[in-house]
Order: C-alpha cells, then sequence, then structure tokens
C-alpha cells in the first residue's frame, strides 16, 4: 500500500520496496531451496525384478541358547549385491538389509549370515534395497517368523558325551605310543 501512495505514511518509500524485495526473495526460495538441502533419495523409486528368498531359518523353527546362534540363508534371483552406495541407482543392483522384530541387525554383503538372538518368538525380515539403502517399490522383501528357548535342550549324559566322545586303543605303535581314534573317525592318530 505505500508504494501506492496509501497507507503507512511513515514508512519510508524505500523501505516499502526493500520489504516487497525481501518477500519475492522468500518466495523465489521456498520453492528453489528445498530441493537443494534435502536428502538425496530419488523422488521416483526404482523398481526392480529381483525376488528374495528365506531359506533359513524355517517358518516356526525352534533354537536354543541365551543368546542362540541362528543362521540366515537368503535367496536373491535376479539381483546382484554391491559392496558400495550410491545415488546413481540400477535397478536390479543393491544391498540386503536384515531386521528381527523391526529393528535393523545387519547389512551383509553377501547371503548368509549368523545372528544372536535372545529367547523368544522373533520375526526376521529381510530386504533387498538400491544402492542408496531406500527400498525398490515396490520393496523385495521377504520374511519368517521362529523361536528362541533358553538351554540346550540335551541331557547331560548327550552333552557329555559329545563333548568327552569315547577314545578305542586300535593298537600300539613303535615306541610305545598307543594309536588311538574316536568311534566316529576313519583315520588313527597317534600320541
Amino acid at each position: 500500500m505505500r508504494l501506492r501512495g496509501k497507507g503507512f505514511r511513515r514508512l519510508p518509500v524505500s523501505g516499502a520496496w526493500g520489504a516487497a524485495a525481501l518477500a519475492a526473495a522468500t518466495l523465489i526460495l521456498a520453492f528453489v531451496l528445498p530441493p537443494i538441502v534435502r536428502p538425496d533419495v530419488a523422488s521416483v523409486r526404482p523398481s526392480s525384478s529381483a525376488r528374495l528368498a528365506i531359506l533359513a531359518p524355517r517358518r516356526g523353527q525352534a533354537f536354543r541358547g541365551d543368546p542362540a546362534s541362528v543362521p540366515v540363508r537368503l535367496e536373491l534371483t535376479g539381483g546382484r549385491i554391491v559392496p558400495f552406495t550410491s545415488r546413481d541407482l540400477v535397478p536390479n543392483e543393491g544391498h540386503v538389509h536384515l531386521f528381527i522384530d523391526g529393528a535393523l541387525v545387519s547389512m551383509p554383503l553377501g547371503l548368509s549370515r549368523t545372528l544372536r538372538v535372545s529367547p523368544g518368538r522373533h520375526v526376521l525380515h529381510a530386504q533387498f534395497v538400491a544402492a542408496d539403502h531406500a527400498p525398490f517399490d515396490p520393496p523385495i522383501q521377504a520374511s519368517v517368523w521362529f523361536t528362541v528357548k533358553t538351554g540346550t535342550g540335551l541331557s547331560a549324559e548327550t552333552r557329555r558325551s559329545r563333548l568327552d566322545p569315547p577314545l578305542r586303543t586300535i593298537g600300539v605303535g613303535n615306541q610305545g605310543r598307543a594309536a588311538a581314534c574316536v568311534d566316529s573317525c576313519k583315520t588313527t592318530s597317534s600320541f
């Protein structure tokens, strides 16, 4: 209004022009600045023809330990795991993310990994993501549930026999040394 000679009579005309310039600059920056400062995750996600399957653990499988060692084996068909992060996205190249109960626990560079998991019922979620660590559209993922129970599940006698297998003497070698073999082995060793 001051630029038209109406209203704000105490505001100098130069002040009105400065306010108008500031308003125009703010409006321009509102549209120009966000694409410059936002993270570089592609606004349009690539799609991928890759397929991901969890081979291990099997659905409902039980493990024992506190924590238990849970072997994870995946099958990736039509995709390739790359060891680098990049903004130049290739549809069938990316990384694998492993989640236990919704928490990211591993980003393996291969298709197998052993995870240490505490007792309870758990959900393993595997996702094949683009090289920028964001998901493909639609997401390439697989899930399975399993349980971890405390203890070994073996009787004391079975545990003892696995730790200390019986040796059987199969003869006396030269210089009075006896040769012995564990029941399951086929070769002999002398001691």
